[in-house]
C-alpha cells in the first residue's frame, strides 16, 4: 500500500463519522435559524406596535384623542357643554387604556414567541446528544485526521483529491485544501461556511477534552450543547 492509498483509507474511515456529525450540525443551525426568525418577528411586530397607525399615533395617543373627544361629542348630543376637566380626565384614561391595549398585544405576541422557541428546545438538545454519542463513540476515527481539519468540509476534500489523483499523501491534500481556504477568504458569501466548519472543528475538540475529563473524575459530569458552536 503506497502513501495515497494509505492516506485515503483513513480518509475513507473517518469520512462517515464527520458526514453524520455535520448532518447533525446543520440540523441544529437550521432550528437556531428558526428560533432567530421568531425571535426578530417578535422585534417587529414590536416595532409595529408602538406606532398603531401609519400617522405614527400609538395607541396610547389614539386613545387620549377619543378619551378628549368622545365625552365632548357625546355631551353635545345632549345639548349639554363639556367641563375642560373632564376633557382631560377622559384623555387621561383613554392614553391609559390605549397603553394597556398595546401591553396586552405585546404579551400575547412575547408569549407565543417563548412557546415556539420553547417547543425548539427538546429537539436541539436530543441533537446535542447525538453529537455527543457519535463523537466519543468514535473518537479512534474522528483522530485519524490531523487536529485543525476534523470537520468535514476539510475530510470531504481531501477524499476527492486522493481518489482523483489531485494529492499523492495527506500531506499534498492539506496543501491543496488550504489554498481552498485562501480562496473562500477572499468571498464574502463563504467566510460564514468557514466559520462554522471552525465552530464543527473546535466543537469535537471540546467533546474529547469533556470525555476525557468525565473519565478521569467519575464526579465530573460530561455537559455539551451545541449551541455554543452555532
Amino acid at each position: 500500500m503506497n502513501e495515497r492509498e494509505f492516506a485515503l483509507e483513513q480518509v475513507n474511515t473517518a469520512l462517515p463519522v464527520f458526514r453524520e456529525i455535520n448532518e447533525l450540525y446543520y440540523a441544529a443551525n437550521s432550528l437556531n435559524q428558526q428560533a432567530m426568525a421568531v425571535a426578530a418577528d417578535e422585534d417587529r411586530y414590536r416595532q409595529k406596535t408602538k406606532k398603531a397607525f401609519k400617522w405614527n399615533f400609538g395607541y396610547e395617543g389614539i386613545g387620549a384623542i377619543l378619551g378628549w373627544n368622545v365625552p365632548i361629542l357625546v355631551l353635545q348630543v345632549l345639548g349639554m357643554r363639556t367641563p375642560q376637566i373632564l376633557a382631560i380626565a377622559g384623555a387621561v384614561a383613554g392614553g391609559f387604556l390605549g397603553h394597556r391595549f398595546k401591553k396586552k398585544l405585546l404579551d400575547k405576541k412575547h408569549q407565543s414567541t417563548n412557546q415556539q422557541i420553547d417547543s425548539m428546545k427538546p429537539q436541539m438538545e436530543q441533537i446535542s446528544r447525538e453529537i455527543y454519542r457519535v463523537t466519543t463513540e468514535n473518537q479512534e476515527q474522528i483522530n485519524l485526521m490531523p487536529r485543525d481539519y476534523r470537520y468535514y468540509d476539510a475530510v470531504s476534500f481531501f477524499e476527492n483529491a486522493l481518489t482523483n489523483g489531485r494529492a499523492d499523501s495527506m500531506k499534498e491534500a492539506i496543501n491543496l485544501y488550504e489554498e481552498h481556504i485562501h480562496r473562500q477568504n477572499m468571498e464574502l458569501n463563504s467566510r460564514q461556511i468557514l466559520h462554522q466548519n471552525r465552530m464543527q472543528s473546535e466543537m469535537l475538540a471540546n467533546i474529547e477534552q469533556s470525555a476525557q475529563q468525565a473519565a478521569v473524575n467519575t464526579g465530573i459530569t460530561a455537559t455539551f450543547t451545541i449551541l455554543q458552536y452555532l
